[in-house]
């Protein structure tokens, strides 16, 4: 489970943080005084004049180094603060020698500035060091180069005052200290927390953004392993089901695990968007060693899209230091952001396909499949007339009758039979063919591949062979119109003129197919006719 920092209820963090800064404001606020007091305290004593004005030299400083600090508290480096302890330790000294025996609070006060600047630089155990070499020094000053006139009672007082001073004294600044420090280290462990939250939270935010980006179901595929990997997961895997079966999508990490343990935790039945856990401990011993042999202690199963026509199921594998809850409530977040890109990614393919069937509708035959008047004008505009390019314009002779006779669904089946085999005698070369509409077609040759009479050759075997109807032979003949191109040619011309030379063959009714070129000549080429239903 994850540490989760608590928030005391009793307001102790704010609190000790608020006594931490109302301290280190008091160290400034006492060091101030301790100088201002000491100008008086020189006057009244009237004592050596050099010592006084050393004191009052030391009373400025202290006061110049306390509005430096205020002002600009960033300047107090470690050398300024040992130079600034030094000025306290002394100028209190000072002070407190010189100051009446009977003020004693006054100068447990003086003492305390000392006590206070090493506990703010240096730390607690600065602070209890130097209160006690100040009183102690104090105390050295006092009886050991003080007048002798201090009565027992006088000597038995002040020892018990500097008693109870350094007792009450240390002991509230111990327990402040503590205070604070546990308040500090609370502080310390909540801004932790909160920022490996954040990054955590981040990281999911940033993956959020490219899932909502793919485009494509392998994008998000890709982006769903990456970000559970990204989580604390030493291997991830997503999975698809198709049917019965499961598909591996995307994988990354560590070793893959045995195939038993993954057939295991695709097949048990999983509650939509709720991830699963497994340990070492919760399974099998065969599974468990499975398990720990690739070098993960724990399992994490999330059902991204729910059982359906498509479900989608991501494994996290977790190694020692896995977070627990924490893994569980990655994997949920990350799985709803897959859900929805993942949705998202069909619908567009479902689009895609959809735009792409659209277009194939508007540019071919739905009877014969080949490309349809709109389709050879996009023909057209992709590939320009050459000096090498040829097109033929031929239709059906006789398919008016088969279909007077035989009804329009003979009159279907022959123009698919005859599609498919003109498909295959000309795709394999590189020609183009398309249907016009009706019993018309257009094919578009290189000169390179093939001759004009070759091709109209090929062509009349094509639409002559017989097509089977209903126990019938269905058997009609063509005329072909060629136009060659020329340097200034263009494919609009090229079918007009091809057109045109169709015409002219099927002016000669001598056989049942003819080809004719678009010539000024009236040469036409007839072909003997190989059979067929009607002859002309």
């Amino acid at each position: 489970m994850t540490a989760r920092a608590q928030t005391p209820q009793d307001g102790t963090t704010g609190g000790s943080v608020a006594v931490g800064v109302a301290a280190f404001g008091a160290a400034r606020l006492l060091r101030g005084l301790l100088a201002i007091a000491a100008v008086p305290v020189v006057a009244v004593d009237r004592g050596d004049l050099v010592s006084a004005n050393l004191i009052v030299l030391l009373a400025i400083v202290s006061l110049l180094s306390v509005a430096l600090g205020v002002v600009s508290p960033d300047t107090q480096r470690r050398e300024l603060a040992v130079a600034q302890l030094v000025l306290d330790i002394v100028l209190a000294l000072a002070v407190s020698s010189l100051a009446d025996a009977q003020a004693m609070p006054l100068v447990w006060l003086a003492l305390l500035v000392p006590a206070m600047t090493a506990g703010e630089h240096f730390g607690i155990g600065t602070a209890v060091a130097t209160w006690t070499a100040v009183s102690f020094g104090f105390a050295g000053l006092s009886f050991g180069f003080g007048p002798n006139d201090y009565s027992n009672s006088d000597v038995l007082r002040l020892v018990l005052q500097q008693v109870v001073a350094s007792v009450a004294i240390v002991g509230s600044v111990v327990y402040v200290a503590r205070r604070n420090w546990t308040a500090f280290q609370q502080v310390a462990a909540d801004r932790q927390v909160a920022t490996e939250r954040l990054q955590h939270l981040l990281a999911i935010g940033d993956t959020a953004m490219r899932l909502a980006e793919a485009d494509e179901s392998e994008t998000v595929s890709r982006e769903t392993v990456s970000a559970a990997l990204q989580n604390g997961f030493a291997r991830a895997e997503l999975w698809k089901r198709d049917t019965d079966e499961w598909k591996l999508l995307g994988s990354g990490g560590g070793l893959p695990i045995s195939d038993d343990l993954v057939r295991r935790l695709l097949d048990r039945p999983q509650v939509p968007r709720l991830a699963q856990r497994e340990t070492v401990d919760s399974l099998d011993g065969v599974q468990s060693r499975s398990l720990f042999a690739a070098g993960y202690t724990s399992v994490v199963v999330l059902s991204v899209v729910p059982p359906g026509t498509d479900e989608l199921r991501l494994i996290g594998y977790g190694q020692v230091e896995d977070r627990g809850q924490q893994q569980l409530d990655s994997l949920e977040l990350i799985g709803g952001h897959v859900a929805t890109a993942w949705k998202k990614s069909e619908r567009i393919k479902e689009l895609d396909d959809w735009s792409r069937r659209l277009a194939h509708e508007a540019t071919h035959d739905q009877l014969t499949g080949l490309p349809n008047r709109a389709g050879l004008f996009e023909c057209f505009q992709r590939t320009p007339a050459t000096s090498n390019h040829m097109i033929l314009f031929f239709d059906l002779n006789g398919f008016k009758e088969i279909n007077d006779a035989y009804g329009h669904d003979a009159g279907d089946a022959l123009l698919r039979g005859i599609a498919e085999r003109l498909q295959e005698a000309l795709a394999p070369a590189g020609h183009y063919v398309a249907r016009l509409g009706g019993d018309e077609f257009v094919v578009c040759a290189s000169l390179d591949s093939a001759t004009p009479e070759h091709l109209c050759e090929t062509l009349i075997i094509a639409v002559e062979h017989p097509v089977v109807f209903d126990s019938q032979l269905l058997s009609v003949g063509t005329s072909i119109g060629v136009a060659l191109s020329s340097e200034d040619s263009t494919n609009q011309e090229l079918l007009r003129l091809a057109d045109k030379a169709m015409y002219r063959a099927k002016a000669r009714k001598e056989t049942g197919s003819a080809w004719a070129l678009a010539t000024d000549s009236p040469d036409l080429h007839p072909t003997a006719r190989r059979g067929g239903l009607f002859g002309v």
